[in-house]
């Protein structure tokens, strides 16, 4: 009697055991996030949380990692310095997950790749890369491309679309903004072509009178303007008001899809510019797959760049076997990831190797894909699109 209720034990717990397994019982592969959740990009922050929870639930829907589910432990930025490392610091420090998924900007990573160093987190940043993201050490990547190579992305298109003689910058006062413009200004005057004007507001400023009016006095044919949030519209408001008007072809700015979520289309209406570029039929698909899940259409780049993000980490943690930040990092360095961001591997500093670009117009409120005037002659002096 006493074998015959040890099997029946043994066979209950064996069954338990497979119930579990299947269930997923198996411990969570558990990361972070930092995300400007709250704030003035909190628009952009939710997109990029929807985002990598798409990636998360295909991820544990498709056989999970290793057989372990994936959960994420979300921590707000706030939109500032202050609320970041706050979050970055908990996520580390209290929750000690071996993997932060972040979209900070580039500012404010460089403000942490101390942390990073020292804590030996892995550190995926969802943002614009720039020159100083190499020196935060081997736990550090970035999924974009760099600020610099947006700038000079910028002034090709300027060059290609409206060949001015002259041109002046507006330039939000920040990391970001004087790698953009570092870039393209070389470009411009690479070909000859003369800056009037720069104009360098702070971050957080709403008055933006004396730099447009530093920036008009010199008439120049064209402008770039490098600004984000509630500052973009901002500027592109009070330029309207005070009857500013460029001679030729009106603004063009970086990062064009930023402003989609605060421009108005009165202010907007003839703005151009460059910003990430996407595989199109994938990124229908993606589109596709976020409208089903979120009841909306994703704005921005960076929501699709989350996800792909998301999708890089899973293949470098089944790559490395184990959620060792040591091993995971040494996986990224073999990763060659197709997604819908295109191509992804990376260097040695964990900066990717190849960036795809498009350009991009403002029309009637929404970004069209961008197109060169097919009769030069006739529209010198207007932006064309299909």
């Amino acid at each position: 009697m006493k074998r015959i209720i040890a099997l029946l034990i043994l066979v209950i717990l064996s069954t338990q055991g497979i119930r579990n397994a299947q269930s997923g019982s198996a411990k969570p592969i558990r990361i972070g996030s930092v995300l400007p959740l709250t704030g003035i990009f909190s628009a952009e922050g939710s997109e990029m949380k929807n985002a990598i929870e798409l990636a998360r639930e295909e991820i544990n829907e498709a056989g999970r990692i290793l057989g372990h589910t994936l959960e994420i432990i979300w921590e707000d930025t706030e939109s500032n310095a202050v609320g970041a490392t706050r979050a970055f610091k908990k996520l580390v420090y209290v929750h000690a997950v071996p993997i932060i998924l972040s979209g900070i900007s580039p500012s404010i990573n460089t403000l942490l790749g101390q942390e990073i160093q020292q804590s030996k987190i892995l550190h995926i940043t969802i943002g614009p890369a720039v020159p100083r993201f190499r020196e935060p050490g081997p736990y550090f990547f970035s999924v974009m491309g760099s600020a610099a190579d947006m700038g000079t992305e910028l002034a090709n298109m300027v060059i290609e679309a409206s060949n001015p003689k002259t041109l002046g910058f507006i330039t939000l006062d920040s990391l970001l903004g004087r790698t953009i413009q570092k870039s393209a200004k070389r470009a411009f005057q690479n070909k000859g072509i003369k800056i009037v004007a720069e104009a360098w507001p702070t971050i957080g400023k709403t008055d933006f009178s004396s730099h447009l009016l530093r920036l008009y006095k010199q008439r120049p044919e064209v402008a770039i303007l490098t600004a984000f949030g509630n500052q973009s519209k901002l500027i592109l408001e009070q330029a309207s008001q005070a009857g500013f008007a460029l001679q030729k072809s009106g603004w063009y700015a970086p990062y064009i899809d930023l402003l989609i979520k605060h421009v108005t289309p009165d202010v907007s209406a003839g703005l151009a510019g460059v910003t990430l570029g996407v595989v199109q039929e994938k990124y229908k698909n993606f589109v596709n797959k976020y409208k089903q899940r979120f009841r909306e259409v994703p704005e921005t780049m960076f929501s699709v760049y989350a996800y792909d993000a998301t999708k890089i980490l899973a293949d470098a943690i089944r790559l490395a076997k184990s959620t060792d930040p040591d091993k995971i990092k040494d996986a990224l360095l073999k990763i060659k990831y197709l997604g819908v961001t295109g191509s992804k591997s990376f260097d040695q500093d964990g900066m990717v190797v190849s960036q795809i670009y498009q350009r991009l117009f403002f029309k009637e409120g929404k970004l069209v894909k961008f197109r060169p005037c097919p009769m030069p002659p006739w529209c010198k002096y207007i932006k064309y699109q299909k």
